[in-house]
C-alpha cells in the first residue's frame, strides 16, 4: 500500500461552491473528470496556491501548505509543485532550450544535462534552438511539460494542457506524459472533461458534478460497479434502463423489468 502523500479537503462557498476531498498515494496518476464549471481547475488552483479557498486543508506528504482554522497559508513558489495549465505560457523571446532551463533549480553542467535528458525524453533535440512561434501545438506543449518537469518536484498538477490538440496527437501525448510521470516517480493530478482521455492513462478518477465529488476509485471498478445514474451517463453508456429490484437475500435479487421478471445472482449496488 503506497503511503498518501496528498491529502486535500476544499471547503468554499464563493465565488461558486465546492466541497471536495481529495488524497492521492504516492506516484498515482489521479485524473479529476467533470463538466465545465464543476470546479476541476479550481482545485488544481487551490492546491498550487494560485487560489485561497474560504476553509482549506491542503497537505503534502508532512508539509501544510493550507490550513484556514490554523491562518496557515504557503505561497505557490514555495509548494512543491510543477504545472502545466490550458494556456502553454512559453516565452515567446526565448528558444525551446531556454524555455526548458528557466525552470530548472540546477546550475551549470548539472542544468545543462538535465535540459539534455528532458528534451530527449520529449523528442525535442532538433528543435532546441528554436522559438515557440516556429512550434507546433504538439510541439509547444512538450516544450511547456519538459519546463514542468524541470522543477524537480514530487508533484505534477496538469490542467486540462491536451484538449487543443486532434484525437491521435493527444493520445499519443498522453501516453507519452504517463510514461514520462512513471520514470520521473511523480504524483500527478490532473483535470479533464474527457472520460476517455482519463481511462488511458490514470490509475484513479475522481468524478466531480456542481462542485462536489461523487466518486472516486479505479477505472475498472467504474466500469464494473458504475452504482448509479450519473457514473453511468460520464462513462457514456447509452443502453440503461428503469427497473424495479426485489431483494430475495444478500446474493439474489428479482429484477421487474417490461412485463419480465428476471433473476440475478450477482450483488447489485
Amino acid at each position: 500500500m503506497k503511503d498518501t502523500l496528498l491529502k486535500c479537503k476544499i471547503d468554499q462557498s464563493r465565488p461558486f461552491p465546492l466541497s471536495v476531498e481529495l488524497n492521492c498515494p504516492a506516484r498515482e496518476i489521479h485524473a479529476v473528470v467533470g463538466p465545465s464549471g464543476s470546479g476541476k481547475s479550481t482545485l488544481l488552483r487551490s492546491i498550487a496556491g494560485i487560489h485561497r479557498p474560504d476553509q482549506a486543508e491542503i497537505k503534502w506528504d508532512k508539509h501544510i501548505w493550507q490550513q484556514s482554522h490554523q491562518g496557515l497559508f504557503l505561497p505557490p513558489h514555495k509548494r512543491l509543485v510543477g504545472s502545466l495549465w490550458q494556456q502553454y505560457s512559453l516565452f515567446p523571446h526565448l528558444t525551446v532550450t531556454q524555455n526548458i532551463a528557466i525552470a530548472s533549480p540546477w546550475k551549470h553542467h548539472r542544468r545543462r544535462q538535465q535540459i539534455n535528458e528532458l528534451m530527449q525524453e520529449l523528442q525535442l533535440t532538433e528543435r532546441a534552438h528554436a522559438y515557440p512561434q516556429a512550434l507546433s501545438g504538439g510541439e509547444q506543449q512538450r516544450v511547456a511539460l519538459a519546463r514542468a518537469l524541470a522543477r524537480r518536484t514530487p508533484l505534477l498538477l496538469l490542467d486540462e494542457p491536451f484538449n487543443a490538440l486532434d484525437r491521435p496527437l493527444r493520445t499519443d501525448l498522453l501516453q507519452m506524459t504517463r510514461s514520462l510521470c512513471q520514470s520521473h516517480r511523480l504524483t500527478v493530478l490532473w483535470v479533464t472533461h474527457d472520460i476517455e482521455d482519463a481511462f488511458l492513462i490514470s490509475d484513479r478518477i475522481s468524478l466531480l458534478r456542481k462542485g462536489q465529488c461523487m466518486r472516486t476509485d479505479s477505472p475498472e471498478e467504474l466500469v464494473r460497479h458504475p452504482h448509479d445514474l450519473y457514473v453511468i451517463k460520464q462513462l457514456g453508456w447509452q443502453n440503461y434502463y428503469e427497473c424495479e429490484i426485489e431483494r430475495i437475500d444478500h446474493h439474489s435479487q428479482k429484477i421487474f423489468w417490461q412485463g419480465l421478471e428476471l433473476i440475478s445472482h450477482c450483488p447489485l449496488p
